[in-house]
């Protein structure tokens, strides 16, 4: 794990200057390990569970590089860092709708 002790700043200082493909696989490896951490150890309170938040955040980062979505879980700090990370990135958001996945204007 990029950060061991599931601390999310600490994952973002560490994939900058990568490119958003790289940010985006590294993210979806960092989740993964995450979610074993959290499955290992789990407790009868997962909704305190650091790994779990952690993850949470992770799978935040991912939509927010791929389709620019905000998620609840995200802090304006946490919205920050990733808006930076993107930006530094140089990738446009990909859009559902203007992907031709889904158009429903016509």
């Amino acid at each position: 794990m990029i950060s061991a002790d599931c601390d999310f700043e600490r994952f973002v200082g560490e994939i900058r200057g990568k490119d958003c493909y790289e940010m985006i696989l590294l993210a979806e490896k960092e989740a993964t390990e995450a979610w074993r951490r959290g499955y290992n150890h789990r407790s009868n309170d997962d909704e305190n569970d650091p790994s779990r938040r952690y993850q949470e955040k992770l799978i935040g980062l991912i939509d927010y590089m791929r389709h620019g979505l905000k998620p609840s879980i995200f802090s304006d700090q946490d919205l920050q860092l990733c808006s930076q990370l993107h930006n530094e990135s140089g990738q446009p958001h990909t859009s559902v709708a203007t992907d031709g996945y889904l158009n429903l204007t016509g």
